[in-house]
């Protein structure tokens, strides 16, 4: 089942309905990324890979994989009873998907850790957390 609506379609939304329209509907209309842009994302990445460090050991599902999908879901379930971390763990429910940078398992519980490059917490870190809340316990995780 292709996903109808992932976390990062669902923050363009938050930010402003045409940029949801047009990355829904016309990717292609997209701007090429720019240098600062590139940046900017690779900070990201660079911070994750970080983190991913105080959390040793851990597997990623999201494989060799560019974007998280619906193969991503599948290697999680399969992990989730083997792995006590997970990277990039993915879930989808109801047609929503979305990823966990990090998801460490104790005992029964399940403990998620998104990671952001930045100094303090932001209105849309809220929304982003909420989000991965509804699919993750909404797909049974405690």
């Amino acid at each position: 089942m292709r996903p109808l609506l992932s976390k990062s379609t669902y923050m363009y939304g938050l930010q402003c309905h045409k940029r949801f329209y047009l990355n829904r509907f016309h990717k292609e209309l997209a701007n090429p990324m720019d240098e600062q842009s590139q940046a900017v994302f690779q900070s990201g990445t660079d911070a994750g890979v970080l983190a991913q460090q105080l959390f040793p050991n851990g597997v990623n599902a999201q494989g060799e994989e560019l974007w998280i999908s619906p193969n991503t879901v599948e290697n999680t379930a399969k992990l989730l009873n083997e792995i006590e971390v997970i990277y990039e763990a993915a879930f989808m429910f109801n047609g929503v998907i979305c990823a966990v940078d990090i998801l460490v398992k104790k005992g029964d519980a399940f403990y998620a850790f998104e990671v952001k490059s930045t100094n303090g917490i932001k209105a849309q870190h809220i929304e982003d957390a909420a989000l991965q809340y509804y699919v993750l316990s909404n797909c049974g995780l405690t």
